[in-house]
């Protein structure tokens, strides 16, 4: 009984919600949503969500994140729909930056990749896009492992977007780890426009990053890129030797006919006499 009087509690916010009142309703439903009762949790983010507050946009984003329990799925929805209705730049990038910091026990969905589409694509300018990547490329840096790797994983959502500045940091970031994760990124892109800066990275001084490369240039599958990758075979790290052998089994033929090509196309020799 206690719980349902709590939830008509949360419910009479959002009916006072309206004009000056609603920011001080949305820090109010927002303290709310650490309550211990789950049902309470459920109804304090519903009701967030109709408040439509764009103060409450970094919450509603965590909700989106980390509300993955089948009792929050309803207040999940609702601030996935409010996100989407503000069509604005800073919803989507608190969403992929909400999206990052989820624990790292909790794997990323299809579900997660849907929202932030969903919220990064609403904007009618297609200026969102563009600022969740560079927010994005800029959490490569992140001192915390998988929050770094879960960008990486996003960055693929956006392989147009994306490209120009992943390899901006593929041939500037001082930090291997950083060089390593934005090769492997380009790679999930399947630009092949990004191949030239790979080939590059196959002669980066740290061997992590030539075997990231060397993969990444197995997904992208360019043609052009075999020449590279046969040379790579012979690198003296046995990670990027192994990499760069499993990129040219994925060319598959196309390898194969690159590597003939030279003699294939050699002149014919005189017949002697």
């Amino acid at each position: 009984m206690l719980s349902v009087g709590r939830e008509r509690s949360i419910e009479g916010r959002v009916g006072s919600g309206a004009g000056p009142d609603a920011s001080a309703s949305a820090s109010a439903l927002i303290e709310t949503l650490s309550d211990p009762a789950m049902e309470i949790r459920a109804a304090a983010g519903v009701a967030l969500a109709s408040l439509r507050d764009p103060a409450s946009i970094a919450a509603l984003a965590e909700i989106v994140a980390g509300w993955d329990a089948p009792e929050l799925a309803r207040a999940r929805q609702a601030a996935l729909r409010t996100l989407v209705a503000f069509r604005g730049q800073e919803a989507a990038v608190a969403l992929a930056r909400a999206l990052t910091a989820v624990p790292e026990d909790r794997p990323m969905s299809l579900q997660d990749h849907s929202a932030l589409l969903a919220v990064a694509y609403a904007e009618p300018a297609g200026t969102a896009a563009p600022l969740v990547v560079r927010a994005l490329v800029g959490l490569l840096t992140h001192g915390e492992n998988h929050v770094a790797e879960r960008a990486v994983s996003l960055l693929a959502l956006f392989p147009a977007e994306s490209q120009g500045p992943t390899v901006r940091a593929l041939r500037t970031a001082t930090v291997a780890a950083v060089r390593r994760r934005a090769a492997t990124a380009l790679g999930a892109c399947r630009q092949g426009t990004a191949a030239a800066a790979l080939v590059n990275a196959l002669e980066d001084p740290a061997p992590e990053v030539r075997a990231a490369a060397a993969r990444s240039l197995g997904d992208v599958r360019d043609p052009a890129s075999v020449g590279a990758l046969a040379a790579a075979g012979g690198d003296g790290d046995e990670r990027v030797r192994q990499a760069a052998r499993s990129a040219l089994r994925k060319l598959g033929t196309v390898a194969r006919a690159t590597t003939l090509a030279p003699s294939l196309e050699a002149p014919a020799q005189p017949s002697p006499g």
